[in-house]
Parts: C-alpha cells; structure tokens; sequence
C-alpha cells in the first residue's frame, strides 16, 4: 500500500486494487465508538480497583480474600463461556454490547452505594 492525497481529503490510501480508503478518523461512528469504549474501559478499571479497595476496607479482607475476589471474576467466563459464545454469534454485534455493558453498569451501581 501507498499513501496518496485523494480528491476531497488530505489523505487517503491506495490498496492494491488502486481502490482509495480514507483514514480510519473518518469513518461514520468511529469517534462515537472510541469514546464509548475508552468510558467502559475506565469503567472497568475503576470497578476492579473498587472492589478490591472495598474487600479490604469494608471486610477487613487480607491478600488471600482479594486474590480470591479477583480469582472468582473469572469464574463466569469458565462457566458459560462457549455457550455464551454460541449464542453470541448468531446476535446483533451492536445492540448486544451496549445491553451488555448497561447490565454490567447496573451491576456495579451497588458498590460506591455501600461506602
């Protein structure tokens, strides 16, 4: 591939084929997409240093009861992973994430309520 300036943008990318594509940035609901994923990310990462904070300080936990905390975050997957995964597949991508990541959100909504 060879990057050319195309007609109506300031760059562009010419595949084998001679077919031009834009820049990623400019695809529709790129942005949209990136910025609900950096906000689930961050989420995620709060939520897990928050449930560890909250083991030690709100159940006097030690080192084994949050490694075990942490260890049980996996359990689902090794439960219903590929059936899940099954099911998944024959879904909507889209409206699948996002009721996804609304369940794990209201899912976690009770842990900053219990300080």
């Amino acid at each position: 591939m060879r990057w050319v300036a195309t007609e109506g943008a300031t760059h562009g990318c010419v595949t084998g084929t001679g077919r031009s594509v834009g820049r990623l940035a400019d695809s529709p609901g790129f942005w949209t997409t990136w910025t609900a994923f950096t906000v689930s990310a961050f989420g995620s990462y709060v939520t897990s240093l928050a449930i560890g904070v909250l083991v030690v300080l709100t159940l006097d936990g030690g080192a084994t009861e949050v490694g075990l905390v942490n260890a049980a975050k996996w359990l689902p997957y090794l439960l219903f992973g590929l059936i899940a995964g099954v099911l998944v597949d024959r879904a909507r991508r889209r409206p699948l994430l996002i009721a996804a990541d609304l369940g794990r959100g209201s899912c976690c909504w009770p842990s900053p309520c219990s300080l």
